[in-house]
């Protein structure tokens, strides 16, 4: 199911995982600026926690902050019941570090996209964190946050392997900011 800019916002967010409760076919949901902030992503999680078919959600431009991100972390990565998600769009929301200070692990997913948010060396650390103990992650997408060099070279140190993308296609960090 792909819904794109209807501003469809938290109502309909409750609306579409009511409606997805008993759908055992949908693989992909995309509400991608759809105006959804925590209370449209706590519907969602909520979903999850029962729908099984899931492999792939994106949520990327909407409003959601770090209560919703926490509740969709839980319900994908805390609940061994539900292991089918594999990929996670939170691009460009609101999250900051509070976002991703509760996380275990990043189990099931194989891809995270969190790009263009507000995560800051802080919250590298627990993104390293994280991805130590998720051997299944195979991409990590943090462009355009406000992590400094200093975090930077956290999740390059910490990082079991090469999984972090800062740029799309590019691994690398990006350049020191000239002074």
């Amino acid at each position: 199911l792909y819904v794109y800019n209807t501003h469809i916002g938290d109502r309909g967010a409750a609306a579409i995982s009511q409606a997805l409760l008993h759908n055992q076919y949908l693989t992909t949901l995309s509400l991608v600026s759809c105006d959804i902030s925590d209370e449209g992503a706590s519907f969602l999680a909520n979903l999850l926690l029962r729908k099984t078919k899931l492999q792939r959600i994106d949520l990327k431009k909407n409003q959601i902050g770090h209560v919703g991100a926490q509740k969709l972390f839980h319900a994908i990565c805390d609940d061994p019941v539900h292991p089918t998600v594999t990929t996670l769009n939170l691009s460009q929301n609101l999250l900051t570090d509070m976002a991703v200070c509760t996380l275990g692990s990043f189990e099931p997913l194989t891809e995270v996209f969190l790009g263009e948010n507000m995560l800051t060396d802080r919250g590298a650390l627990d993104l390293a964190k994280a991805c130590m103990l998720s051997p299944k992650l195979a991409r990590l997408h943090v462009p355009g946050n406000q992590m400094t060099k200093r975090g930077i070279q956290a999740l390059n140190l910490f990082l079991p392997r090469d999984i972090l993308f800062f740029e799309s296609g590019n691994q690398k960090p990006p350049a020191e900011p000239t002074r």
